[in-house]
């Protein structure tokens, strides 16, 4: 009964509310640029064990939110064959030997 009472008292107490900072993604750290937000992602990995090679695809949903003549991704490590841009006016394809 004791801890009862003890629990509650304290659950009563006039202790100082305290809450995180809202979310602002501007001043998050990091080194990508942030003109593009990944939005959403979808990934697909086929493992080659015998190999030790990963390959897979990915696609991502991504809010642009300032013009921009670059997409940074942080791809450390990662060879991409082939990629493409879908808009809603025009799609766009890359192939690994454009840069």
């Amino acid at each position: 009964m004791t801890k009862v009472v003890l629990c509650f008292a304290l659950l009563l107490s006039p202790a100082p509310l305290v809450a995180e900072e809202k979310f602002v993604f501007d001043s998050t750290p990091g080194a990508l640029p942030k003109d593009i937000v990944p939005r959403r992602y979808s990934i697909e990995v086929r493992p080659d064990v015998g190999a030790m090679k990963t390959k897979g695809s990915e696609t991502i949903a991504l809010e642009v939110r300032h013009a921009t003549n670059q997409i940074v991704l942080n791809a450390v490590g990662t060879s991409i064959e082939r990629a493409s841009l879908k808009g809603e006016r025009r799609r766009t394809t890359f192939t690994g030997s454009e840069r």
